[in-house]
């Protein structure tokens, strides 16, 4: 693949026009048909597991899935089964359905992926290998396995901080331990993991970045639990402004802003808190659909 396929996407990603983002994906993926043998290129499944993983950051999972399925099936078409790039796949579509709820159909995705790493991967600090470390204890999570999911988010920061990992993924692998400390009630660790997150995100990134929404929203969480509701809606309201900026109205954005509007109501400040309810529920709608009872909790708030 090209370098200015990915220096392009990049570009893209940063300047944050996410429909920008979306047509240039389907271009790139239409480039890849040869008209003259009617197949298409090996490049293919590259940018389909890029789109996969785009509609999977914007809460469009079915679409993901989709992706993902087509990336997979061209490897296939290929003679690319059981490879570490069918792996690879494997992995981020294993993360689509844990996002969608589908928490065996994860788990049985990324034991598939294992298998192809522990044949053809001899080093673990891969960063391939990482990759699935890290998919595997952010679903053992979800399944609130929480020693477990320490325990492989531990590996995985440990191979970050011996091979000087980028910025990026070390800060989220400091976020998700925080998260999971956070989860079993062990507040210096959340604090430590959540301040190293922190500092590399101020730091590195001047506060900017596509993950740091995320870990803000955690913080505040922390907070309001303690009641300390004005540090509370300080780290809603930039990790809402955060995801809509990277991801646009999606699941992250509905939960900044549904956790924004808790924090107004417990401050007694209803007029806020109306606003933030009234601005998440067509997200939650779009994401979860009316049926949910996630929509159904924040309907009664907009009343």
């Amino acid at each position: 693949m090209s370098d200015y396929f990915f220096q392009k996407l990049d570009i893209l990603y940063k300047k944050g026009n996410l429909r920008d983002v979306h047509q240039f994906l389907i271009q790139e993926a239409e480039k890849c048909y040869d008209e003259a043998t009617g197949i298409r290129t090996l490049n293919y499944h590259v940018i389909m597991n890029e789109l996969g993983s785009f509609l999977r950051n914007t809460s469009r999972y079915e679409e993901s899935k989709q992706a993902f399925s087509e990336a997979l099936a061209h490897l296939v078409d290929f003679g690319a089964k059981d490879t570490v790039e069918y792996a690879v796949v494997l992995v981020n579509l294993a993360n689509t359905y844990r996002l969608s709820g589908e928490l065996d159909l994860a788990l049985n995705t990324l034991n598939q992926a294992e298998e192809i790493y522990r044949d053809q991967l001899d080093d673990k600090t891969d960063y391939r290998y990482v990759g699935f470390l890290n998919a595997k204890a952010v679903l053992l999570s979800t399944m609130d396995k929480n020693e477990e999911a320490i325990e492989y988010f531990q590996r995985t920061l440990d191979v970050f901080l011996e091979t000087n990992t980028s910025p990026t993924e070390t800060a989220l692998t400091y976020a998700n331990l925080a998260t999971l400390y956070n989860k079993c009630n062990n507040e210096e660790e959340f604090k430590r993991n959540m301040n190293e997150a922190i500092k590399i995100y101020e730091k590195k990134f001047g506060g900017d970045h596509f993950h740091y929404g995320a870990a803000l929203n955690t913080y505040g969480g922390y907070y309001y639990k303690k009641g300390e509701y004005d540090k509370a809606v300080e780290n809603f309201k930039k990790a809402a402004e955060l995801s809509k900026k990277y991801y646009g109205e999606s699941r992250d954005y509905a939960l900044s802003l549904q956790n924004l509007g808790y924090a107004y109501k417990d401050m007694g400040d209803k007029e806020k808190a109306l606003e933030a309810f009234n601005l998440a529920l067509p997200v939650i709608e779009k994401v979860y659909g009316k049926e949910s009872k996630n929509y159904e909790r924040i309907a009664k708030e907009c009343e």
